[in-house]
């Protein structure tokens, strides 16, 4: 987590339930993963943003077969597009589902070489950028469900979240229970709709 007096909630939460925490800088979160990485000596890392609280085990373990069946640098179920300067999501996946694994020497080369702002505060969009220096794969569906979304940033998408928790009773909560739900009641696609 941050570094931030507003996180010391984080770090004292987990650190009640020993788990080992690190801070860094809220703004350059390359650093941070980097830093982390360095400090417990991992040879690879599985990035979850911390605003897909709804995650599919089934995609995170999907991620890390491919991953771990081969020879990449950097695997994920997205992609991404630099347009105007803006980072924008290219995937058949639905937006809440992203799950990224690269190697600890992907994750240094970033950080050795990631200049821009948008470098540093999103980790990884140096090493798909330069598809030319890494062994990169992106898993798609064979279907685009890129419209639907239950990511966390706004309170709209909160209310979604909530819904969607209290309508499926199934634990783990996967991406095709969501899908099915969100699907046989469109309206509510609609709570979040009005935020992208």
């Amino acid at each position: 987590t941050t570094n931030l007096q507003r996180d010391d909630v984080i770090a004292q939460y987990c650190e009640n339930l020993n788990v080992e925490v690190f801070r860094g800088d809220e703004q350059n979160v390359l650093d941070r993963h980097y830093q982390c990485a360095k400090k417990f000596s991992f040879s690879h890392i599985v990035r979850i943003p911390s605003d897909k609280p709804l995650i599919d085990p089934q995609i995170v373990d999907l991620v890390i077969e491919k991953f771990s069946s081969n020879k990449f640098d950097y695997v994920a179920n997205c992609g991404f597009i630099k347009k105007n300067n803006e980072f924008i999501l290219d995937s058949t996946y639905p937006s809440g589902t992203e799950v990224e694994m690269f190697s600890f020497e992907a994750l240094e080369t970033a950080w050795k070489n990631a200049i821009t702002s948008e470098e540093r505060e999103h980790v990884t969009p140096y090493i798909y950028l330069h598809p030319e220096k890494f062994k990169i794969h992106t898993i798609n569906l064979l279907k685009d469900f890129s419209d639907l979304r239950w990511a966390l940033d706004y309170e709209s998408d909160m209310k979604l979240i909530r819904e969607i928790i209290s309508k499926i009773k199934n634990r783990p909560i996967l991406m095709n229970d969501i899908i099915s739900l969100l699907e046989n009641n469109p309206k509510l696609k609609e709570i979040n709709r009005i935020n992208y």
